[in-house]
């Protein structure tokens, strides 16, 4: 019929109908007819394109959407975390849009560990103590967790330390394992 829109284009009106502020802050989220996030879907294929390893299809996708998997800060947090920059990711956490101060100080927490422990494998015993005194004593750490990590100190062989860490080796390997820990 004339002057009818046909039936993808009620799809369309009825999807741009369905704009709303679920994420708050006022950011207008488009909902697919499955009920998902136009965002929330790109990001899912794209992580999965990455995982199968078809990274240039992956930042194609990104491209042409305009939706990057990574917001800029949570890139560069992560890129601080995975360069061993430990200061520059603990200024990075606050921009990560955390939920509450718990989860804000676990994070530092983590990233101040893994600064900790490199220190101490790296027989930097001054630096380590001054690490674990100023930045992770103030965390509001348990009294165990601070125990257990001044403890590392005493460790007299690399590889009791390693144990006692549950590391398999030393190398790129906690970098990964505490980004995945996030």
């Amino acid at each position: 019929q004339r002057g009818q829109p046909s039936v993808a284009g009620r799809r369309g009106e009825a999807m741009e109908k369905q704009r709303s502020s679920r994420y708050g802050g006022g950011t207008q989220v488009e909902v697919l007819p499955s009920g998902f996030g136009r965002s929330d879907v790109v990001r899912l294929i794209t992580q999965s394109l990455r995982a199968l390893g078809y990274h240039k299809s992956a930042g194609l996708l990104e491209s042409e959407s305009q939706i990057e998997l990574l917001s800029g800060d949570v890139r560069s947090f992560r890129q601080g975390v995975l360069d061993g920059h430990w200061d520059d990711a603990c200024s990075r956490v606050a921009a990560l849009g955390l939920e509450s101060i718990e989860a804000y100080r676990a994070v530092q927490f983590l990233i101040l560990e893994q600064k900790f422990l490199e220190l101490v494998d790296d027989r930097s015993f001054g630096p380590a103590l001054e690490c674990l005194r100023k930045q992770l004593v103030p965390l509001g750490a348990l009294p165990e967790q601070l125990q257990r990590l001044s403890s590392l100190l005493l460790c007299p062989q690399r590889d009791e330390l390693y144990l006692r860490c549950g590391w398999a080796a030393i190398g790129v390997e906690e970098d990964v394992r505490l980004a995945a820990r996030q």
